[in-house]
């Protein structure tokens, strides 16, 4: 039997309730030469497991269903070395792909041979998929060394091939961060990463992501394990990373400076409908009591 030319990763971790979501964007997709490894992370909500054991895709070639929760990283990390495929999707249960998403990544990447992986822009939403609340967009003059050692450019969910996968050392230890030092060591490996100016990739934003639950020292320590890691790339893009990161602090100062303006104003608003409401409640006092003057 010929070997699929996509090998999907999807993981999942207390996500059950969502993975039919994820599998329905599959089977939508246009390109369908691919096979699913359907992973869950040694969940522990008590419903995942049995709902990732029952389901039932033609597409899923392995189920490894973990009983114990080793971190996202870890695990994937683990499951690049047991997907065989040209090409990989790292894909989490509770996201959705567009229906274009294979088709226009694997022809860039079958178009483009020198680049490692291939992204796109991202929607977040929450509840209703039909009504995203942000759009996140890439820019392919991000995608260098040393604007990714200032800062991920790149969509984690992005397809890619699994020859410059294998040439990664991820001994790290990252346990956040993982997506943005893979795209270091690709760029570091001499492959370049390459973007499709268009939205194909739904991201659930939920209060447990990853993302949204490190503690500051986690973040800490995982940007010190990069800057050690790369140290030599950040010390040959020293300048560029400096001034990328200043530039991005001038941003946020003024982006808070905006901010505290319109805390302002809307105080000096709030004092003077205050001070309108009392004249008012003191006039209709008055004429309340003047109303029961002449009741009596």
């Amino acid at each position: 039997m010929k070997q699929a030319r996509i090998g999907i990763a999807l993981l999942a971790y207390n996500q059950g309730k969502y993975v039919k979501d994820a599998i329905n964007s599959l089977r939508a997709q246009t390109f369908q030469d691919f096979e699913v490894y359907l992973a869950d992370d040694g969940s522990n909500d008590g419903v995942t497991p049995e709902i990732l054991r029952d389901v039932e895709y033609e597409k899923i070639s392995k189920k490894l269903l973990y009983k114990t929760n080793i971190g996202n990283a870890r695990r994937r990390r683990g499951l690049y070395k047991v997907i065989p495929n040209e090409f990989i999707l790292d894909f989490s249960a509770d996201d959705v792909l567009a229906p274009k998403f294979l088709e226009e990544s694997i022809n860039f990447l079958d178009t483009n041979k020198t680049y490692g992986a291939v992204s796109t822009n991202c929607l977040h939403f929450k509840k209703d998929i039909a009504h995203p609340h942000y759009e996140k967009k890439y820019n392919q003059k991000d995608m260098t060394l040393g604007r990714m050692l200032a800062q991920c450019n790149f969509l984690g969910t992005s397809l890619m091939r699994k020859e410059a996968l294998d040439q990664i050392d991820f001994s790290g230890g990252f346990i956040r961060y993982q997506d943005w030092e893979r795209w270091i060591c690709m760029l570091e490996n001499g492959w370049k990463l390459g973007h499709i100016n268009k939205s194909l990739f739904y991201y659930r934003q939920l209060d447990s992501s990853l993302s949204h639950s490190a503690s500051p020292d986690v973040e800490r320590k995982m940007r010190k394990l990069m800057l050690e890691k790369h140290a030599t790339s950040y010390q040959k893009h020293c300048a560029e990373v400096i001034e990328i990161l200043f530039s991005s602090n001038i941003d946020l100062i003024q982006y808070a400076n905006r901010t505290d303006r319109f805390a302002k104003n809307l105080e000096e608003d709030n004092i003077a409908l205050r001070a309108e409401l009392q004249k008012r409640n003191h006039f209709l006092r008055r004429a309340a009591r003047r109303v029961k003057r002449m009741i009596s």
